[in-house]
């Protein structure tokens, strides 16, 4: 009840403001009432003051400017009518004629390629670039088997029928194939773990773990350590030259079986480096035989 008076309230009292600034508005344009300025604060009624009793500001404003006045009879004005606004020549599609036209490929935005003989020189789709990505990947498979030999031949086959491969030039598309190929997976990775190298590195230097590096069960550990004991009693029974024979002879077999390991590992690494090198032969040759096609 009381939302209801006081927007009855309201209404009557907007009414009543409009008539009262309507029948001063007519006692304005009749003379009689005067109208009066909003007030002034002290500051800048002083200022105010100030200035309509300087002479020097009234002759500047009293002053003609001749210049001024020249310039402005020079110009020239010309009004006309404004121009007409841009009205579209496309309806574009809204939410009520995209039931209506959901099958007229005229409203479908972004689902149709252009024509390849109005695609420029230079330029590639997004579709003919994925499929020149895989088509290049696959030319490179590695193997023997004839599952890779049939890949690379459907592959090169299909690299030389490419258009947008063409349009790019070849120059492009190693650039692509450089910095946009897929990953490749590797069926056979060596990997070596840390802590066997750091285990193979302190055999090395006779300090490490023989029984883990080696992998020996935990029983034949035992027979070891019992054999140890049995060394350790039969050394006391050794005099001193004895024992001077029997510790170069274990440096002697120490650095016979360093020898083998080091002359191992060197061997290791330059099997690696032969492969490599053979896997880049083979690349390099595969890259010819494509150019030579193309």
């Amino acid at each position: 009840m009381k939302r209801i008076w006081n927007a009855l309230g309201k209404q009557t009292k907007d009414a009543n403001y409009q008539v009262k600034a309507v029948r001063y508005i007519e006692k304005l344009e009749k003379g009689e009432v005067k109208s009066e300025c909003a007030p002034k604060y002290e500051t800048e009624k002083k200022h105010f003051e100030e200035a309509q009793n300087d002479e020097s500001i009234k002759e500047e404003l009293n002053k003609k400017n001749n210049e001024l006045v020249d310039k402005m009879n020079k110009l020239r004005i010309n009004s006309t009518n404004p121009p007409e606004k841009w009205t579209k020549t496309k309806d574009f599609p809204t939410r009520e004629t995209e039931f209506m036209h959901k099958n007229d490929p005229v409203w479908e935005y972004g689902f149709y390629e252009p024509p390849l003989d109005t695609i420029p020189k230079g330029k590639i789709m997004l579709r003919e670039a994925m499929e020149l990505l895989r088509e290049m990947q696959e030319s490179n498979t590695q193997g023997d088997s004839i599952m890779a030999t049939k890949i690379r031949e459907k592959a090169m086959a299909e690299l030389d029928k490419n258009v947008g491969a063409a349009r790019i030039g070849r120059d492009r598309a190693e650039n692509m194939y450089e910095y946009f190929r897929p990953f490749e997976r590797r069926e056979e990775q060596k990997v070596v773990s840390r802590h066997e190298l750091a285990r193979l590195q302190s055999a090395l230097h006779g300090r490490g773990d023989e029984f883990s590096l080696y992998g020996q069960s935990h029983e034949h550990i035992k027979q070891l350590f019992h054999e140890k004991e049995k060394n350790r009693e039969w050394n006391h029974t050794l005099n001193e030259k004895e024992k001077d024979q029997f510790d170069e002879a274990i440096r002697l077999l120490r650095s016979e079986e360093h020898e083998r390991l080091k002359r191992r590992l060197e061997q290791i690494n330059e099997d690696e480096t032969n492969l490599t090198e053979a896997v880049k032969k083979a690349e390099k040759k595969t890259k010819e035989k494509r150019n030579e096609r193309t």
